[in-house]
């Protein structure tokens, strides 16, 4: 006889209803769903989880939640400002857990992210027993064509040649928003969300897109009627 020793799996979805530079993003229409619908339902379709929250300090979205019969998790006023972490947040919306408990955060800034690469990510962290694991995808343009201005208006610091070809330089990754997963042990010890040397997984730009402006709702948004009416 086999005992199941897979540990209790956790999605968070932290929602806040301000947001400064896109206002009440993850209530926007986004090609005929709520910004934040899109997470919920890759999360939901993933079926890999035993708790799915939502912590929100917005009412509506509490309604959302709600309708999809998912944990609605109103945050207390402390963690609704601009100040309040992610992590606040997490280990806020957490607390009635007391197992041993893997927390997957899923931010709906990412809409295109699907439930395939959610559960892929999760075996990839299962499989390596790390105790983080991080979303990337390979950065646009190479590192080394990027400077700073100084006070002259002058483009220093950069690693600018023309003797060497963009597609010879090593491949650079960045944090692209997706998915984060730990444990919540790490967290509830104080540690950050993501640790020094994290795991990681990689992800195309397509589904990297993260929604910080509405240049890229606009952007999310033509991709998605892009592959509807393929």
């Amino acid at each position: 006889m086999t005992t199941d020793t897979k540990p209790y799996l956790v999605a968070v979805i932290p929602a806040r209803a301000g947001s400064k530079r896109l206002p009440n993003k993850n209530l926007m229409n986004l090609a005929g769903k709520r910004l934040v619908e899109w997470t919920i339902e890759a999360a939901i379709s993933a079926n890999v989880f035993d708790e799915i929250i939502l912590t929100t300090d917005s009412a509506e979205l509490l309604a959302i939640g709600e309708q999809y019969s998912i944990i609605s998790h109103q945050r207390p006023a402390q963690l609704s400002g601009d100040n309040a972490t992610t992590l606040e947040a997490i280990l806020d919306s957490v607390e009635h857990v007391m197992q041993s408990a893997n927390i997957v955060l899923l931010q709906p800034t990412s809409p295109l992210r699907t439930a395939a690469q959610i559960i892929q990510s999760i075996e990839k962290f299962n499989s390596f027993r790390g105790n983080c694991l991080v979303s990337v995808c390979e950065i646009d343009h190479p590192i080394e064509w990027t400077g700073f201005i100084n006070n002259h208006d002058q483009f220093v610091d950069h690693q600018l040649g023309f003797d060497t070809r963009s597609q010879d330089l090593p491949k650079r990754y960045r944090l692209n928003g997706a998915i984060y997963i730990t444990t919540l042990s790490r967290l509830r010890e104080g540690h950050p969300l993501i640790s020094a040397q994290p795991l990681s997984f990689v992800m195309d730009r397509r589904t990297s897109v993260d929604i910080d402006e509405l240049v890229d709702f606009k952007l999310a948004e033509q991709l998605l009627i892009d592959e509807t009416s393929c």
